[in-house]
């Protein structure tokens, strides 16, 4: 069918249904409503798909089947339908003629998607089975490699759509922004229905206690903090076209290359090969080491090393096996490392390699440098399938923290969730890339954070960062510590917990399922519940619940409350706003008993789960955790070495073994732990097709049969 049930209670999307509070009756909910109001709010929708239904390949029949179809969702208590994305405005004026023809009355809302690059429009469409009018086609044709051109025609296209609908009386708008709303905006501005001065976004930090600060809009830079990466390169820069910067006083000019060690376009692949896209020629080529993050560039080339490593190019086939793994590092050359350095302790200082030009039987002038992407030499030496995080034990507590770059790390740890001092600073000792101590039971209860001194690209400095942990099971209000917390604890866990598989809802075929969307508000309340009843009474099998685990934005007091949070920054934790204490360990009891309740009512539980970013990156963001203990290898780095962020920002690479490692241990977790019965992976492009739990290395089939034997067969 091309229908499928939602939950429209999501004020972070706001769907940009201009009117619709008064086409339905009903106030749209602000920031400031209280509580009580919006709990009167449970407007429910039907998605709906006209390029499918109107396929012209489809019989009179199956479409007049597909609108009866619709109709019965609707007159089971949908409140309006909106559409998939489309770009022939006359099959959706059709849809909607032959809709209330059929006596459905609801607003039919027409989905709206810009189109922003040629590529996403192509892949986006293929994959929704939308329909292209053949002049659309034509017009991008001659202009499909101009990124800026592309964009002009989509926000002209959808301007044009939006007028023909709305000449229709339609009265309502759904624009589609994959998280890229300017294009939308300048259509919205076309229309006339919003003005740009009226135009705000909330900052992407949390604003300033400081009561003389409080009305910023610029987040400021403390140069303080960052003396080597940004002032003493920018001191005498001015801005030129194009947004290029360069030193405008022709007295200050420096060699090219004094930048570079901004960069990491040389990648460190395995402990023998260097992969660098330079062509060194007769001159030679060196690998440059600083344990105090020293290295910069003199007269004479690099100074300030403690190691310098000749390195020869390699022409054998080893670097081509690599390809294989490495792709995007064809044509590429190879440097091949000399047996005898010792790359496990190389890898935690500042790395460089730079090219030299050749000066008689003497080095010459140094023509290239850069700094190095280290995740293939780090997977080759330092993988990882052993215990991580807290693992208690009946006589002690253990920690282990996956951090091979890392030159020392300590853990705090503290009796109140988020200030006073430390009962405790114990250091950590090393084996082969984990760091490691030993607790008394007694931490049980407390909350620690880890102390991680490291080499950070970011800011070319050794920085001292303070982190939770990546495999975090319990979190102080607001992520600021991390909290022992024993899952297995029989205190956690709701009468009759352990055989809970036993008693979830029957599902005889995956064809069976009907999945509805809402938030955990949603259901929060007896009206909430008496809600769910209904749905489940209908035939809903299973609730797809909107982000679950703790993400930045939303403060976890519930006075500060907003919808929904896609902006991760542990993925292992229940939301501590969602809890009736965000401090101990509420939040785990709390939503096992959610889960349970929820079977109980005859649902099935789907998590919305966003692997394919992390809000935080950087040695000093408060949302910072991956970043913080590995720089450079948990987020996923373009050529130069600059973080990707085709998500929205902060691209998790899962073709990383460690990182592809931490996926998989959460999914385990939520399905284990708190015997979720599926998940809805966002982006899921993002992320590595093996990673899936069908379709990996680690442990194959063994994990996805561990999480079916653990929570009786109800993964899904």
């Amino acid at each position: 069918m091309a229908f499928e049930i939602f939950s429209l209670n999501r004020l972070e999307i706001k769907l940009l249904l201009f009117q619709l509070a008064r086409i339905l009756g009903r106030p749209m909910l602000t920031e400031h409503d209280t509580t009580e109001k919006k709990r009167g709010l449970r407007t429910s929708l039907v998605l709906a798909h006209p390029d499918v239904i109107l396929n012209e390949l489809a019989s009179l029949e199956a479409y007049q089947s597909d609108l009866a179809y619709l109709k019965q969702k609707v007159d089971a208590g949908a409140d309006l339908i909106v559409t998939q994305l489309f770009y022939d405005t006359d099959i959706y004026l059709k849809f909607v003629n032959d809709c209330r023809q059929i006596g459905i009355k609801c607003p039919i809302v027409p989905g709206i998607m810009p189109i922003n690059n040629y590529k996403g429009f192509v892949r986006m469409a293929g994959f929704c089975k939308t329909k292209i009018p053949s002049e659309v086609s034509a017009a991008l044709e001659p202009i499909k490699d101009n990124d800026e051109a592309v964009k002009a025609y989509g926000i002209h296209l959808g301007t044009e759509m939006c007028k023909k609908i709305l000449s229709h009386g339609i009265k309502t708008l759904h624009l589609y922004t994959l998280n890229m709303e300017k294009s939308a905006l300048a259509i919205l501005m076309n229309l006339g229905l919003i003005e740009e001065s009226k135009i705000s976004r909330s900052l992407p930090w949390r604003r300033p206690t400081n009561v003389f600060r409080v009305k910023e809009d610029v987040r400021p830079i403390f140069w303080a903090n960052r003396p080597k990466s940004y002032k003493s390169r920018t001191i005498g820069w001015e801005q030129c076209p194009h947004g290029r910067w360069s030193d405008s006083c022709p007295q200050r000019q420096v060699p090219a290359v004094q930048d570079s060690l901004s960069y990491s376009r040389a990648y460190w692949v395995s402990e023998s090969v260097i992969a660098w896209n330079v062509d060194v020629g007769d001159g030679s080529c060196y690998l440059y080491s600083s344990k105090i993050a020293a290295l910069s560039i003199g007269d004479g080339g690099i100074i300030g090393y403690d190691v310098k490593i000749k390195l020869e190019e390699d022409n054998g086939r080893a670097f081509y096996k690599l390809i294989e793994k490495f792709p995007q590092l064809q044509g590429y050359k190879a440097f091949k490392v000399p047996l005898t350095v010792d790359a496990k302790s190389l890898i935690k200082c500042q790395l460089a390699i730079a090219a030299l030009s050749c000066f008689g039987e003497a080095d010459g002038q140094c023509n290239n440098v850069t700094g190095l992407q280290l995740p293939g030499v780090l997977d080759e030496l330092f993988s990882y399938e052993g215990p991580l995080g807290a693992i208690f034990s009946e006589e002690a507590v253990t920690l282990h923290l996956w951090a091979p770059t890392a030159q020392v790390v300590r853990a705090c740890i503290c009796r109140d969730p988020s200030s006073g001092d430390p009962l405790d600073i114990v250091s950590l000792e090393e084996v082969n890339g984990v760091w490691s101590a030993r607790g008394p039971k007694s931490w049980e209860g407390c909350y620690y954070e880890y102390e991680v001194s490291i080499y950070h690209p970011s800011t070319l400095q050794i920085e001292k960062c303070t982190a939770n942990d990546p495999y975090a099971r319990g979190l102080s209000a607001d992520a600021r510590r991390t909290l022992f917390v024993n899952l297995n604890f029989d205190d956690l866990k709701p009468e009759g917990w352990d055989n809970l598989g036993d008693e979830k809802p029957a599902l005889l075929s995956f064809s069976d399922i009907s999945i509805y969307e809402l938030h955990i508000r949603d259901f929060w309340d007896s009206a909430g519940i008496l809600h769910l009843k209904r749905l489940c009474n209908a035939g809903v099998s299973h609730l797809h619940l909107l982000s679950t685990f703790q993400f930045a934005g939303v403060d976890d007091e519930k006075e500060k409350w907003k919808c929904v949070g896609y902006n991760p920054v542990l993925w292992g934790v229940p939301k501590g706003s969602y809890a009736s204490n965000s401090k101990g360990p509420w939040r785990t009891l709390e939503f096992r008993k959610m889960v349970q309740a929820l079977n109980r009512i005859g649902f099935r539980v789907v998590l919305d789960v966003v692997y394919n970013h992390l809000h935080g990156s950087g040695p000093f963001d408060e949302n910072s955790v991956l970043d913080k203990i590995v720089p450079g290898y948990y987020l996923r780095r373009n050529s130069d070495g600059c973080i990707e962020n085709s998500t929205c920002v902060n691209n998790t690479a899962s073709e990383h073994f460690m990182v592809e490692r931490l996926i998989l241990d959460d999914l385990l977790c939520w399905a284990v732990n708190y015997k979720v019965d599926g998940f809805r992976f966002d982006l899921m492009g993002h992320i590595m097709k093996r990673t899936m739990p069908n379709d990996h290395d680690h442990g194959g089939e063994e994990v996805a049969e561990e999480m079916l034997a653990v929570s009786k067969d109800h993964i899904q």
